[in-house]
């Protein structure tokens, strides 16, 4: 390990410093400081005794807990299946459940509500049906929330719980049931106490997600239900109320970083118990060999669970691509959605033109991969090549944005800079630079998982040989990690092209990206416009998420 440091570490801990703890800072002035510069509490105080801010924050809290629980009754049994059983299409099943992860959050809302709404497919088959001509059933807001956040956590539950499940040796299970221990019995005595921390762990991660959660809220949730993240919009863009928008970004970040905290130590939990435990992976049992085996009280309930799995990931995702071509007033089939999309002409709706959207979100995402690239590569090289005594403060400083809201980090952004004339005169470089923050650490950690697997002895040899240090990366080093290079890239653009709390929060109209004008386009309920936008979205995300799966079957992208 080298000790002397170089001097670019001052690169990638000076844009910390000015575009994230700098923004945090001025979040932290305006909370407990008054225009004039005088300290006060008024600010947090009326906060927490305002009847309104009350009732979001009790909703955000009530919310996340629901939207937990129904993750938890929907994940666990998938993870029960994965873990013991398998089956034809297991695969299939399993690489379903992690689409959520790479698609953007306005999507899946127009999704549900194409599906669940009032007029969605499901209450026009239900009059269709009963020949009724108003809505038959009608969702409440929270509902559509609950499921919503349901579809994009449950797969969290089911890769965190499964792994450990599947580390469980099959001779304890096979010892308890010899002694008499079977069904439920033996599961809570044997089984549950191994799992127990993985559980735990997708649990708080899940109501951390929720908790946090924005474009789920504001799409479904309507002016009825708001969360926190919502609320500090609305104090600053609606009410103009700066300072208790920050005074509740304060409170919010508290809170989260509370539960990011136990979430660590409860991860901590887990690694130590299967550090502890037999780290190969069992054989699962075959199901579904037979037809008898099919109809089976087991096979019939992995079949009904399977087919809800489907439903629940597919029938909101399909619902865009078919609104995109059908449109649901006239029940005609149209391309106006995709016409409208592609029309270089200004949109009354948008503020600019709908082409230029797209343009903004690709501008904007190679921007960020670019930056996230060059900040994250020095950023694991600090941290995988060199000791030095500051290194576990620098990577937790690192980390830290990860517990941060997009929300909060806008209006940070927004109040450090807005004043300064340049960036008045230049607000798409808010954008970019909330971009790159949110996806700047997921690319070090794929740089550094890749630097952490070079031989150390090929760097040596190499060396030895007369080869300069620069020399010795760029001819031995960076051709190993070039394919974490290209995970990292993959993800920051996956991040940065479905981002929509900061670019609603942070954009002019002329920089509106893809993601904002499908949330515009709800909101006055140009559904076919809405996922004609939608559907190339889709296409864009699942092409990142194709390229991720099929660079992790080469063994590049082990740990994402």
């Amino acid at each position: 390990m080298e000790k002397k440091l170089p001097i670019f570490i001052f690169l990638s801990f000076s844009y910390l410093t000015l575009f994230f703890y700098y923004p945090i800072g001025t979040i932290l002035y305006d909370a407990f400081f008054t225009p004039d510069g005088q300290f006060t509490l008024k600010y947090i105080l009326e906060i927490i005794s305002g009847t309104l801010e009350q009732r979001v924050i009790t909703f955000t809290v009530y919310q996340a807990f629901l939207s937990t629980l129904l993750t938890l009754a929907l994940g666990l049994p998938g993870a029960y299946i994965f873990s013991v059983y398998d089956f034809k299409g297991k695969e299939l099943l399993r690489a379903l459940v992690t689409v959520p992860f790479v698609l953007p959050s306005i999507v899946v809302a127009l999704g549900f509500l194409l599906v669940f709404g009032p007029y969605g497919y499901i209450n026009q088959f239900l009059m269709w049906l009963l020949g009724f001509d108003k809505p038959v059933l009608i969702l409440d807001g929270l509902i559509l929330i609950l499921l919503a956040h349901a579809f994009y956590n449950i797969p969290v539950v089911i890769q965190m719980v499964s792994a450990s499940w599947e580390r469980i040796d099959p001779a304890i299970e096979e010892a308890a049931e010899i002694l008499g221990g079977t069904g439920f019995y033996k599961f809570r005595k044997v089984i549950l106490p191994q799992i127990i921390n993985a559980i735990l762990s997708s649990a708080l991660l899940t109501y951390i997600f929720t908790f946090l959660s924005f474009t789920i809220v504001i799409t479904l949730g309507g002016v009825k239900y708001r969360t926190i993240e919502v609320h500090i919009y609305s104090l600053y863009k609606v009410f103009l109320s700066p300072h208790l928008a920050s005074a509740l970004a304060v409170l919010q970040l508290l809170i989260s970083l509370t539960l990011a905290y136990f979430y660590t130590k409860s991860i901590d939990l887990v690694v130590k118990q299967e550090k502890l435990g037999r780290i190969e992976r069992y054989l699962t049992r075959k199901v579904f060999s037979s037809y008898r085996e099919l109809l089976s009280k087991k096979g019939l309930g992995i079949l009904s669970y399977s087919v809800v799995l489907f439903i629940l990931f597919v029938g909101p995702l399909s619902s865009v691509f078919v609104t995109s071509l059908w449109d649901i007033g006239s029940k005609q089939f149209t391309l106006t959605g995709y016409q409208t999309v592609l029309e270089p002409r200004l949109s009354e709706y948008l503020g600019t033109s709908p082409f230029r959207t797209i343009v903004n979100s690709l501008f904007f995402a190679t921007l960020t991969v670019i930056f996230s690239l060059v900040l994250g590569s020095i950023t694991a090289y600090l941290i995988v090549r060199y000791k030095w005594p500051g290194k576990s403060f620098y990577s937790a400083l690192i980390l830290l944005p990860l517990g941060v809201s997009s929300i909060t980090l806008a209006l940070g952004i927004i109040r450090a800079f807005k004043s300064l004339s340049f960036f008045y005169y230049n607000e798409w470089l808010f954008i970019l630079i909330a971009h790159v923050m949110i996806g700047y650490p997921f690319a070090m950690r794929a740089i550094a998982n890749s630097l952490q697997k070079v031989d150390p002895d090929l760097l040596d040899a190499s060396q030895s040989l007369g080869a300069s240090k620069f020399i010795t990366f760029f001819y031995v080093e960076l051709p190993l990690i070039i394919p974490g290079v290209i995970v990292g890239g993959i993800f920051a653009f996956a991040m940065s092209i479905g981002e929509m709390a900061a670019t609603l929060f942070l954009a002019p109209p002329e920089f509106s990206t893809m993601t904002v004008s499908i949330y515009k386009y709800i909101s006055v309920r140009k559904y076919t416009v809405a996922s004609a936008m939608g559907s190339i979205l889709i296409i864009i995300s699942m092409t990142a998420f194709i390229l991720l799966r099929y660079i992790g079957k080469k063994g590049i992208a082990e740990g994402f």
